[in-house]
């Protein structure tokens, strides 16, 4: 069998090799944002970047968003220490859909001594809003457990309420076109082998000044404390970043390619504030709204920058490429210093959302937890939704819900399910080396073959002293 390259496998291999190790891994995505999640109880694991990022990648890897590390929590009361690697290698303080699958691995794995069982009055989505009336579809799948655990991550501690879904009858809002009204679509069938886990996670308190982003983008408007102690707090909204005008013709490629008279019109839609002299005209301005949720968002809707365009993503988000603005904004690092996950979204209905996102270190993903929470608070914020009731988000990945509740605390409910369970050894993860050392490597093994008949272990470790000889000449 040979790679890609059409060299054998034994050519490529990892240049960040450890002492032999097998880890056993969970793979459990939430509405398709996946993770690797581990035992570190004993704390005997550190993962190099480049493991991390080979475990990740979804060709020589196992395939997933990040890795999540379950570590002792120096907190009495939390079930474990979620300790969240990104794709990249980079370490990242919270996130939202990574904790509901956290929550599902401590209880597949039976290592949630601290658990404790929800009032049986309350559904789980009426806990998370405090309505004991709610009757929410998913809440009526047919539950055999209700309950609720603390997380420790490192933007704190985090509430999470669960139940399993057994019921292949479960109806789940869907998200239609603009301005159509909700549907329900039928779930897949579960097991109960494998249930999924709907949960709703206690995101703690918002914070909206720069300095909480951070963000170099000065406050544009003032709004209560997310504490709800009475106070005021300044905030980012709809603050105007200035991005090359090509950049936003290259994200509706797509869906001009569908509808030619749409691309036409885009220059002088997209450009109505190049009359500015004070801005070339091959530049244009996004309007951001900047929300920490223990992470760095920027969210922006398209209604701000053209109506037309707006109702195009809410009817077919995958119209729109928006990995060059995405990539661009996050590492804008003289607004962002410590980068920053970016949402695109537009208003499909009352309280519900279109939304894509492009996170801080990973790229574009199915879904993402902290940020349809970004997202719902800034659609609220900007009168789009409304905080008394939650709003739905429809990403690539599925559904996910937030609640904004009185006491400012964001609610975030969603599903985790188990993809896959298995094993891998640390060391036997392989990626190719670049093209010039594959071409010294090939040159040395065709006269060392002719001399000494080089067997194929002795051709593993060649390629391996090869590969990080080049490595470490870069």
């Amino acid at each position: 069998m040979r790679s890609p390259t059409g060299l054998p496998f034994a050519l490529c291999t990892n240049s960040a090799i450890i002492r032999y190790m097998r880890i056993a891994f969970d793979k459990i995505h939430g509405a398709g944002n996946d993770f690797i999640v581990v035992n570190d109880l004993a704390q005997q694991l550190n993962l190099t970047v480049e493991q991390v990022r080979l475990l990740c990648d979804r060709h020589f890897g196992i395939g997933a968003d990040g890795v999540i590390l379950a570590r002792p929590a120096a907190e009495p009361d939390a079930a474990a220490f979620m300790h969240y690697i990104n794709a990249d290698g980079s370490l990242a303080e919270m996130c939202g859909n990574g904790v509901r699958c956290f929550a599902k691995y401590l209880l597949d794995h039976h290592l949630t001594p601290g658990t404790a069982a929800a009032p049986a009055s309350q559904d789980q989505d009426s806990q998370a809003r405090g309505d004991a009336s709610h009757n929410c579809a998913h809440c009526a799948a047919g539950t055999q457990t209700q309950t609720s655990m603390t997380i420790a991550t490192p933007a704190g501690l985090r509430q999470v309420s669960y139940t399993f879904l057994r019921s292949s009858s479960a109806k789940t809002p869907a998200l239609g076109v603009y301005g159509d009204s909700q549907e329900d679509i039928e779930t897949p069938r579960v097991s109960v082998e494998t249930p999924i886990l709907w949960a709703s996670v206690d995101m703690g308190a918002p914070r909206f000044a720069p300095e909480s982003i951070p963000t170099s983008l000065s406050a544009t408007r003032e709004l209560p404390a997310s504490t709800g102690s009475g106070s005021r707090e300044n905030a980012v909204v709809l603050a105007r970043v200035t991005v090359p005008k090509q950049m936003l013709k290259a994200v509706f490629a797509r869906a001009g390619a569908k509808n030619p008279a749409r691309e036409r019109a885009l220059p002088l839609t997209v450009a109505s504030d190049v009359h500015n002299r004070e801005r070339s005209p091959r530049e244009h301005t996004l309007p951001l709204t900047c929300v920490n949720m223990g992470n760095p968002h920027a969210v922006l809707f398209w209604q701000d920058v053209d109506e037309q365009l707006a109702r195009s993503f809410a009817a077919d988000p995958s119209d729109f490429d928006i990995t060059e603005p995405g990539s661009f904004l996050e590492a804008l690092v003289d607004v962002f210093p410590k980068k920053t996950n970016v949402e695109f979204a537009a208003v499909v209905g009352p309280n519900r959302l279109a939304m894509r996102v492009f996170e801080r270190g990973v790229g574009e993903t199915l879904a993402c937890g902290t940020g349809a929470c970004a997202t719902a608070l800034a659609a609220i914020i900007l009168g789009r939704a409304k905080r008394s009731q939650p709003v739905w988000l429809q990403l690539p990945g599925g559904l996910l819900c937030v609640r904004w509740r009185d006491d400012g605390h964001v609610l975030l409910s969603g599903p985790a399910q188990t993809v896959f369970r298995g094993s891998i050894d640390l060391d036997d993860l392989t990626s190719c080396p670049e093209p010039a050392a594959l071409d010294n490597l090939v040159s040395r093994h065709e006269s060392t073959a002719l001399d000494d008949n080089l067997s194929l272990p002795r051709f593993h470790n060649l390629s391996r002293s090869s590969h990080e000889q080049t490595i470490r000449r870069q």
